[in-house]
């Protein structure tokens, strides 16, 4: 179909579908295959055509992503840059689409997609007993070395019973769903399983590497079952 026209960007967007309805999991096998297969010459080529930014005098990753709605992390991700550094005249593929991640609780798996295209896959620790809502959420607060708030208690980040690791995407509270997100852990081996308060649970390396890629804003589907 769209790879025999040279349609990359759609094939892209074909399979990425697949992965973000959560279906059959045969099918979600061979979308990824193809997926890795596309992606082998690097990011620029799924977001081909989503726009272009020279670099000017004076900009920076940060500059840049605030004015255009994106994160310096998923630039650099995009682009394949190593590190912060920016060359006047530079030409960066610059995103701004919708960021959109998804959690299916009962395959404990959160997936990051950008403009439609599946970017990430982690796999997640949920709530004990079912606890985390399903629903639509944004997020609304992004921390580093977060400090937990607990039972009128401030545990702040590096004190022993501080459960948060070391990143918090808080979603926006909306009424009897309130204090919920997405966060690092204390407790690896909890991760894939069914024992938070009903925050979304990950790895530290993981956490760290999503929250550098998803700005405030980003939307949060979560949905009980594929």
């Amino acid at each position: 179909g769209f790879l025999t026209r040279g349609e990359t960007g759609k094939a892209i967007r074909a399979y990425s579908a697949i992965l973000a309805g959560g279906g059959d999991e045969l099918r979600e096998l061979e979308a990824k295959r193809a997926l890795d297969d596309l992606f082998r010459g690097g990011w620029k080529t799924a977001f081909a055509g989503s726009g272009e930014y020279v670099v000017q005098a004076g900009d920076s990753l940060w500059k840049i992503s605030k004015r255009l709605g994106t994160t310096p992390g998923f630039l650099k991700f995009v682009n394949g840059k190593s590190n912060d550094t920016l060359k006047t005249g530079e030409h960066l593929v610059v995103v701004k689409g919708d960021f959109v991640v998804r959690v299916w609780k009962d395959t404990h798996i959160l997936r990051l997609f950008v403009d439609d295209v599946f970017v990430r896959e982690y796999v997640v620790g949920l709530g004990a007993g079912g606890c985390t809502p399903v629903g639509e959420f944004r997020i609304a607060t992004r921390q580093e070395k977060p400090a937990w708030y607990y039972e009128g208690k401030v545990y702040p980040y590096g004190d022993p019973k501080n459960i948060l690791g070391t990143r918090w995407m808080g979603f926006e509270n909306k009424p009897g769903v309130t204090g919920y997100g997405i966060h690092g852990t204390a407790f690896p081996d909890s991760v894939g399983k069914d024992e938070s308060s009903g925050c979304v649970r990950m790895y530290n390396h993981q956490v760290e590497e999503l929250f550098d890629m998803v700005p405030i804003g980003a939307r949060v589907v979560i949905r009980a079952t594929r």
